[in-house]
């Protein structure tokens, strides 16, 4: 709950400048506050019960059915294919199989700022080579994934039931994603 709790208030604080250098230190600094501990300790706790434990829980992840072949629909068909995540994101792609599948794959943290925020979002139009308005950013939370991705530029898409209120695109089956991601490439 501390973690959490810390993640929102360095959302909130993301939205000003980014803090690359001391991301990891004010991250541990909020939850030993919270948890009323030394704040290399919190830094311990964090390793130890988030970032070591990942890889144990990613183990048992599978994607979405239909995401594998969206992918390679849309790069067979010359889109480059990049992610942005809050959390580290490659053991997670190498558990589903999926690390292949993407040109880069980059996390927020590594830039000291997390999603909404528009940085992380520009860091990955720049790996990729792309203006922003070139893009289509897929996620799964409104106001995280498509609220940053659309004031860079970006169109969105949001997987999901409900749909966000300004998700270019909300969709549950991943065959009509890459129909819509390759009708929008063809208008550009």
């Amino acid at each position: 709950m501390a973690y959490g709790q810390a993640r929102r208030i360095l959302r909130k604080a993301g939205e000003g400048k980014p803090f690359p250098e001391g991301w990891k230190k004010k991250q541990a600094a909020f939850v030993a506050l919270r948890l009323g501990i030394d704040p290399d300790q919190a830094s311990q706790k964090i390793d130890s019960f988030v970032y070591e434990a990942m890889a144990e829980r990613f183990a048992f992840l599978a994607p979405y059915s239909g995401v594998g072949p969206c992918l390679h629909r849309l790069a067979t068909c010359g889109l480059r294919l990049g992610l942005l995540s809050d959390l580290p994101p490659k053991a997670k792609l190498e558990a589903m199989g999926l690390s292949s599948r993407f040109e880069t794959a980059l996390c927020s943290e590594d830039y000291g700022i997390l999603k909404p925020s528009a940085f992380p979002f520009q860091a990955l139009a720049e790996a990729l080579g792309s203006a922003p308005d070139e893009m289509v950013y897929v996620g799964n939370k409104y106001g995280y994934d498509c609220a940053g991705a659309k004031a860079l530029g970006m169109r969105t898409a949001l997987f999901g039931r409900g749909g966000g209120p300004q998700a270019d695109f909300s969709f549950r089956s991943w065959e009509k994603l890459a129909d819509w991601i390759l009708d929008q490439a063809r208008k550009t």
